[in-house]
C-alpha cells in the first residue's frame, strides 16, 4: 500500500531528473514533517528514524529554512479557514485546533480579516472571529497556493484510503473512492466539470446547513479530480 503510494511521488522526480540523493532529501523532510506534526518530540524521531539526535537537528533546521516558509504559511490560512467554518473562535481557540503557535495564527488572522475573509466580533472579555459572510473563492493562481491545494487533494485520498484499508473510522463515517474512465471532446468534458461542481457546492452547502442545525456531524472533505490520461496501445 505504501509503495503504491510512493509511485506517482516517483514518478514526479523522474519526470524532473532527480538524482537519488534528491530524492532520499526529501523523503527524510517530508517523514519528519509528518512525525513531528503529530507531536513526537526530537528524541522521538531519534529513535523512530534510527538516527543521532545531531541528524535530527539538522533535518529540523533545513525544514525550517525559507523555501518552505510561503507554503507553511497558506497552508496555516487554509486550517484556519476549516476551523472558522465550524464556527466562531478565539486566538487561543484557534491555535489549539490547528496546532499553531498564538503569534503565527494572529498573524494569519490578521492577514484574512485585511483581506475580508474573515472578521472580528469585539466582547467585553475577548475578541473572536468568524468567516466572511461573503464568499470567498480559494481558487487561485500562484504556485504556492496552487501546491497547497494539491496537498489538501492529497490528505483527502489519504483519509480515504485510511478509512478503506485500515478502517481509521471503524465504519462509523462515510467513504468512498471511484474513478471514471471515458473519451470527450475537451469542450464537452470542460462543460460537464463545472455542471458537476455547481451541483456539489449546492448539495454539500445544504447538507452542512442540516448537520449544523442538528449538531450532529462528522467533517468530510469531497476531492474532484479531472485530467487527461495517456492513450492507450490499442487507440
Amino acid at each position: 500500500m505504501v509503495y503504491a503510494m510512493l509511485q506517482p511521488a516517483m514518478a514526479l522526480c523522474r519526470r524532473f531528473r532527480f538524482p537519488l540523493d534528491v530524492v532520499d532529501q526529501l523523503s527524510r523532510l517530508a517523514y519528519y514533517e509528518e512525525v513531528r506534526r503529530g507531536g513526537a518530540t526530537q528524541n522521538d524521531v531519534s529513535e523512530l528514524f534510527g538516527t543521532s539526535l545531531r541528524t535530527v537537528v539538522a533535518i529540523e533546521k533545513q525544514l525550517r529554512s525559507d523555501f518552505l516558509s510561503p507554503a507553511y504559511e497558506v497552508e496555516r490560512i487554509r486550517r484556519l479557514e476549516g476551523a472558522l467554518a465550524e464556527g466562531e473562535r478565539t486566538i487561543d481557540e484557534l491555535a489549539d485546533q490547528v496546532n499553531e503557535t498564538t503569534a503565527d495564527v494572529t498573524r494569519s488572522m490578521e492577514g484574512l480579516v485585511g483581506a475580508g475573509r474573515a472578521r472580528r466580533i469585539t466582547g467585553d472579555e475577548e475578541t473572536r472571529y468568524v468567516l466572511s459572510e461573503r464568499y470567498q473563492s480559494l481558487v487561485r493562481d500562484d504556485l504556492v497556493s496552487r501546491i497547497d491545494g494539491l496537498k489538501h487533494q492529497l490528505e483527502v485520498l489519504l483519509s480515504a484510503v485510511k478509512s478503506r484499508f485500515l478502517g481509521d473510522d471503524d465504519g462509523q463515517a462515510a467513504s468512498m473512492a471511484r474513478t471514471l474512465s471515458f473519451v470527450g471532446s475537451t469542450e464537452d468534458v470542460e462543460a460537464m466539470a463545472d455542471e458537476v461542481i455547481r451541483g456539489l457546492r449546492v448539495r454539500a452547502i445544504d447538507v452542512e446547513e442540516a448537520a449544523l442545525q442538528k449538531d450532529e456531524y462528522n467533517r468530510y472533505a469531497f476531492s474532484l479530480t479531472l485530467a487527461p490520461m495517456e492513450k492507450s496501445t490499442h487507440e
